[in-house]
């Protein structure tokens, strides 16, 4: 009962928050059952919810959206979706065109044509020593002093190695851009 409770409460505020309801109203259920981060977020952080709601309007035309909001199902990987989403909604209407990858293997994030040029992109979410498992729930991203406990260089260092030597996410003979976020309550900074 005490599921049905909360879903309906959650349900109530994301009607106030239209994009957010679109495309994550529908796992409301299994967020609460998950203990899905956003769950947390949308009954703490509602700034946070205006910031998500206005990035979802700003790509909601764009075809694969929904690829990231399937990912960001997955607990472990919310954030760092939100991210992607972040930084996918600020180049949106500062190119000719950005194109949301679904990859088959590991790839890139997101291409961006400007100019007449293709520009591959990868977003990595630098992660705080406070947060000790990806997508914890207790993980509080507007806790005050965050941004002094980042993790050092190595951390960045080691996000390249991963992309470009490991995951080989990007393509031969086109420029490719790794953009770091570190987003304190995702979205100031």
């Amino acid at each position: 009962m005490r599921i049905e409770e909360n879903k309906e409460a959650i349900e109530k505020i994301l009607q106030k928050y239209p994009y957010i309801e679109k495309y994550y109203g529908r796992f409301v259920t299994f967020f609460l059952e998950k203990d899905h981060p956003l769950i947390n977020l949308i009954i703490r952080k509602r700034s946070y919810l205006d910031l998500l709601n206005g990035w979802l309007e700003k790509l909601d035309s764009i075809p694969n959206v929904t690829h990231l909001v399937k990912k960001s199902k997955n607990p472990a990987e919310f954030f760092n979706i939100m991210s992607e989403l972040k930084v996918a909604s600020f180049f949106i209407d500062k190119v000719d065109k950005l194109k949301i990858i679904v990859p088959k293997n590991s790839s890139h994030d997101f291409e961006i044509e400007i100019l007449g040029k293709t520009i591959t992109i990868e977003v990595k979410r630098i992660e705080d020593k406070m947060e000790t498992l990806k997508g914890n729930v207790e993980y509080d991203p507007t806790s005050p002093g965050l941004p002094y406990k980042i993790d050092d260089i190595s951390t960045i260092h080691s996000k390249i190695k991963e992309s470009i030597i490991e995951k080989k996410q990007y393509c031969q003979n086109i420029p490719h851009v790794i953009i770091f976020d570190y987003t304190p309550g995702v979205g100031g900074g």
